[in-house]
């Protein structure tokens, strides 16, 4: 964490974050969902869209942050760092085309700068987006993580995690931030874990510092709303989704929102 208007000041930690340094070789532990790191706070809703094809899950989400922080000068000027997590098979045979190429292109494990990197394995595999309101905000880097260097709660054998850092100016977020008003749509694809007999989705929601009472229990403000649109049929546990049908999942904190696409 750093306040990005006086880089005279020293790095601070602040309760249950992790600072993520990105000078190379070094990988330290980080967190994920998208996590406001400048500032404590909370997702206050989270609405997820997930078409699910063969190879990929297209992803969209509304998301709404709140701040845990009293508002005073120096937060409201600083930058609002977020980051967000993908999941890309890590062994070759597991996985599709698209996530083949992204390794190859970044490789791991390695930090790249936005504009400083070939993006046409990144459009290709992932296509991110992140937008305030109407307003489009470039992601500034990301990162090709190996299992130990994420939290505990992330980590699944045959995933690296890819990190994407988004600076977000206080003009475009910084006065609804802390009233909790601010609405984010994020967007990206999501390669999908091939396997003789299916294709594995990975999804963690991590809900950290919510206000003492509040929980995620009203699936209205948190919930992931399914589209099987793969031509096959999706399993989540015993439940079966057939082509062409929707289906509604709750998110709880570090609760994992794993399913399999029945290969044709």
């Amino acid at each position: 964490m750093r306040n990005t208007t006086s880089p005279g000041l020293p790095w601070m930690r602040l309760k249950r974050w992790i600072i993520l340094v990105m000078i190379l070789p070094l990988i330290v532990q980080v967190d994920a969902n998208p996590i406001a790191l400048v500032h404590r706070a909370y997702i206050s809703a989270e609405t997820l869209s997930v078409r699910m094809t063969l190879d990929a899950a297209e992803i969209e989400g509304v998301f709404q942050f709140h701040s845990a922080m009293p508002k005073d000068d120096f937060w409201g000027k600083a930058d609002i760092e977020i980051e967000i997590p993908i999941w890309i098979p890590s062994a070759a045979s597991e996985r599709g085309p698209l996530a083949q190429q992204f390794i190859q292109a970044y490789r791991e494990p390695a930090y790249h700068d936005f504009e400083k990197t070939d993006r046409s394995a990144w459009d290709a595999a992932i296509g991110f987006k992140f937008r305030i309101g109407k307003q489009d905000v470039p992601p500034v880097s990301f990162g090709v993580l190996k299992p130990a260097a994420v939290r505990s709660a992330w980590r699944r054998e045959g995933y690296f995690c890819v990190i994407v850092t988004v600076m977000v100016p206080p003009r475009l977020l910084a006065a609804k931030f802390f009233g909790g008003a601010a609405e984010t749509t994020i967007s990206y694809r999501q390669p999908l874990r091939r396997a003789h007999f299916s294709s594995e989705f990975f999804y963690v929601p991590t809900f950290d510092d919510l206000p003492s009472g509040n929980s995620t229990a009203d699936i209205k403000q948190y919930s992931m709303h399914l589209k099987n649109v793969s031509g096959s049929i999706l399993n989540i546990g015993e439940t079966k989704i057939n082509a062409g049908y929707s289906a509604v999942l709750p998110l709880a904190h570090h609760r994992p929102v794993v399913f399999q696409v029945s290969a044709k």
